[in-house]
C-alpha cells in the first residue's frame, strides 16, 4: 500500500514527526532504531484512528485529533516527550483567554475590501515580498520561510499562496500546503503589524480555502500558536473546529510554543 508512514527527522525544532496510514508496527520498529541513533525532544505521531492499536499499547500521549488529516478517517495525535521541558504548557496556553473570549466575540461582520488592498493568488515571483512580510513577523519559524527559494520551491511543488497587497508591499499572506496523505494545512499566516486589527487574514483565508474547493480539495487543518489571540479567532470566525494542542510543538516567535489544531471540512464535506 503506498504511504503506509513517513517518518521526518525535524532536527531545526527538535523532533521526530511520525505520519501513519497503515502498518503502525513497521514505522514504530523504524522509530526505535532512529531514536538509538539521534536524540530528540519529542516524538509527535498522527495516526490513523485504525492504526492507533500499538500507541494505545505503550506510554503515548494523546494530544489531540486531526479529523481531516487523511482521506480516508481522522488523525490521533500521539506525543512522546524525552525532554521534560517540552512537556510543560507555555505561559498563557491553558485556553482560559482564547477560548472564553472567542466565543463571546465570534460574531462577524464581513466587510468589503477597501480598494486600496489587492488580493491576490500568489506566484514564485512573490517569494521576496512573502520574505520581507515573515521578517517583519517572525523572530523563528519551522520551516525556511525566511528563504525566498525554499518559497518558490514549495509553491512549484504545489504550495498555494495567497496574499494582499498595498501598492507594491505584501501585507497579508497564508498557504495551503498538501501532506501526502489528503489533507491540507492551512499555514504560514502572517499579517504585517501596521495592518493589524483590519481582519484581513479573514479574507485571504477565504480565497485560499475557495481556491482549494476549486480543485476539489475539501480536507483542511491548522496548527494555530496557542497565545496568538487573532490567529485563533480568525479560525473559528472561518468555520474550524478546535480539536486539542500540541505542547511546545516548535520553534515559532520567540521559542517552542504550544500549537492548537483546528479542522475544517469545505465543499462537500465527508461523513
Amino acid at each position: 500500500m503506498a504511504n503506509d508512514y513517513k517518518i521526518e527527522l525535524d532536527q531545526h525544532n527538535d523532533r521526530i514527526i511520525v505520519i501513519i496510514q497503515n502498518n503502525s508496527t513497521k514505522a514504530l520498529n523504524e522509530l526505535s532504531d532512529l531514536l538509538k541513533e539521534r536524540k530528540v525532544g519529542k516524538v509527535i505521531c498522527y495516526v490513523h484512528e485504525n492504526a492507533t492499536e500499538p500507541f494505545l499499547e505503550q506510554d503515548w500521549e494523546v494530544e489531540g485529533t486531526v479529523s481531516t488529516f487523511f482521506s480516508t478517517g481522522k488523525a490521533i495525535v500521539f506525543s512522546h516527550f524525552f525532554n521534560q521541558a517540552r512537556r510543560t504548557l507555555g505561559e498563557g496556553s491553558k485556553n482560559e483567554g482564547t477560548f472564553d473570549v472567542t466565543k463571546r466575540q465570534s460574531s462577524f461582520k464581513k466587510e468589503i475590501l477597501r480598494q486600496s488592498f489587492s488580493l491576490r493568488r500568489l506566484s514564485p515571483k512573490d517569494a521576496p515580498a512573502l520574505v520581507q512580510l515573515y521578517q517583519k513577523v517572525f523572530i523563528h519559524y519551522p520551516t525556511n520561510i525566511f528563504s525566498e527559494a525554499y518559497l518558490a520551491s514549495v509553491m512549484r511543488k504545489g504550495a498555494r499562496f495567497v496574499g494582499i497587497y498595498v501598492k507594491e508591499t505584501l501585507v497579508c499572506a497564508a498557504s495551503g500546503i498538501e501532506n501526502g496523505f489528503g489533507g491540507v494545512e492551512i499555514t504560514d499566516c502572517a499579517t504585517d503589524p501596521k495592518y493589524q486589527g483590519k481582519k484581513l487574514l479573514f479574507y485571504v483565508l477565504e480565497e485560499l480555502e475557495q481556491w482549494l474547493e476549486d480543485e476539489k480539495i475539501m480536507n483542511l487543518y491548522s496548527i494555530t500558536r496557542s497565545r496568538s489571540y487573532a490567529m485563533n479567532l480568525t479560525v473559528l470566525r472561518r468555520g474550524y473546529r478546535y480539536e486539542g494542542t500540541m505542547i511546545k510543538n516548535c520553534l515559532i516567535g520567540e521559542g517552542f510554543e504550544d500549537m492548537h489544531i483546528w479542522t475544517k471540512s469545505i465543499g462537500k464535506a465527508r461523513d
